[in-house]
């Protein structure tokens, strides 16, 4: 059975962030550099005296600290308090965040209809995640009316932008008929989009569609080769795929197979 599930995203704000904060040198892009690799004391040194003067990078990764616990005490309030003021300086990823915290009552009271303000209001400008989480509430109508139809519009926006998760819930709309006609060839299209990013969910559901030949050939060497990469990652329905599967192959085609699976790791940068 393919995979359904669709979850709100929940990122580290750091890891958002960082592709921005490096174009320059400063204090900042240090202390972002700092929480990157684990260096908690010096990045709090770092960007807490640029969050008082209103970075909001800075207010955003100190957020995510206290979120998280990480250099400090995990405190919800302070986390919402450095998300709050990030927001109002425009940051897109601290607005998602608190939209997040809404839906989830993290330090606030579970307010679905406000999550939805603030997922707008990053969506806005164009901020992957939140457009995702946009779909996910409509696809299940919290805070919203749900509509299948909004859904699909911010999965395709997020997966236009290359956001695995929202590439993998475009294709389940495909292959279910969810607000879209039913269109394995498309569907396909999107679970390889996905699987080749290293989109575990997505790995398992294309080793289904080569498994059953489902707008493609049946192929049980890129059926295993899938069902492999996703179990690697812990997924249990492409683990238990993938001992029904070695049943019907030969140790040809299963040598074949972890090769093509190595090759598409080396090619992501995972081998070693």
């Amino acid at each position: 059975m393919m995979s359904r599930l669709s979850k709100l995203m929940l990122i580290a704000l750091c890891t958002v962030i960082l592709g921005a904060a490096r174009a320059h040198s400063g204090p900042v892009e240090d202390g972002v550099a700092a929480y990157d690799r684990g260096d908690y004391e010096s990045a709090m040194q770092l960007l807490r005296p640029a969050a008082e003067r209103g970075d909001p990078t800075a207010e955003s990764t100190l957020g995510a600290m206290y979120e998280n616990g990480r250099g400090v005490a995990r405190d919800l309030r302070s986390a919402l308090n450095w998300y709050r003021r990030a927001a109002h300086h425009g940051s897109a990823p601290a607005q998602n965040s608190i939209g997040v915290m809404h839906t989830l009552g993290r330090g606030v009271n579970r307010n679905p209809v406000a999550a939805v303000r603030w997922y707008r209001l990053a969506a806005g400008q164009g901020f992957a995640i939140a457009q995702y989480n946009l779909g996910v509430v409509y696809e299940n109508g919290w805070g919203v009316r749900q509509s299948h139809a909004r859904a699909e519009k911010w999965y395709r926006a997020a997966a236009n932008q290359g956001l695995e998760a929202a590439e993998h819930n475009l294709a389940v709309m495909y292959t279910f008929g969810r607000g879209l006609p039913v269109d394995y060839a498309r569907a396909a299209e999107w679970y390889r989009r996905a699987a080749r990013d290293g989109y575990a969910l997505a790995q398992n559901n294309l080793g289904m569609m080569y498994l059953n030949g489902i707008a493609m050939t049946r192929n049980y060497v890129l059926a295993y080769m899938w069902f492999s990469l996703s179990a690697e990652q812990g997924n249990e329905d492409a683990a238990r795929n993938l001992d029904l599967l070695e049943l019907r192959m030969s140790p040809e085609e299963i040598a074949e197979a972890r090769q093509r699976a190595y090759l598409q790791k080396l090619r992501r940068g995972e081998g070693t």
